[in-house]
């Protein structure tokens, strides 16, 4: 899921800020991810393709001791795309799953803590396991619930005590 989802950043921002996949990834790679990112979309539980998960593999090969937070431009373009939490209006909600393999559950909960020290309201869901494809899915029925919290005009539910 890594592998994939580094596909798609890299070879959208590469098209969107002109970043070099070839800082990145070799030649071979290079056409991997370009594939990987035109040609895939990810539909859940169903089996990839062969010729998806041999290029999922071999680019987690090539990124193998490899971090985008220390590789220019991507580092800078990273920081870039991040929400800024001084600039998040609240309330939020934030949905994780404990031991998500995707997005750091330690990276959110500190997220979440940056809104709470500027007085944001925020409901934290930790949603039990790893699966972060499933995380919306997951959460719906609080997120609903949150929403229509919202459009009743209630007071939003804060979990900043818990962090």
């Amino acid at each position: 899921m890594k592998a994939m989802f580094t596909a798609f950043v890299t070879y959208s921002w590469s098209r969107r800020y002109g970043a070099p996949l070839a800082s990145v990834f070799g030649p071979t790679n290079r056409g991997v991810v370009t594939r990987l990112a035109r040609n895939n979309c990810v539909q859940l539980d169903k089996t990839p393709k062969l010729g998806t998960m041999l290029g999922v593999m071999s680019v987690r090969s090539g990124l193998k001791g490899k971090d985008l937070g220390t590789i220019e431009p991507w580092a800078t373009l990273a920081r870039t795309n991040s929400v800024d939490a001084g600039k998040v209006p609240g309330p939020v909600l934030i949905a994780q799953s404990v031991a998500d393999p995707l997005v750091s559950p330690d990276a959110t909960r500190d997220f979440a803590r940056r809104l709470c020290a500027r007085g944001r309201a925020v409901r934290y869901i930790a949603i039990p396991g790893g699966d972060h494809a499933a995380s919306a899915r997951n959460s719906a029925a609080e997120t609903l619930d949150w929403i229509d919290a919202r459009f009743a005009g209630r007071t939003p539910a804060n979990d900043c005590r818990k962090f």
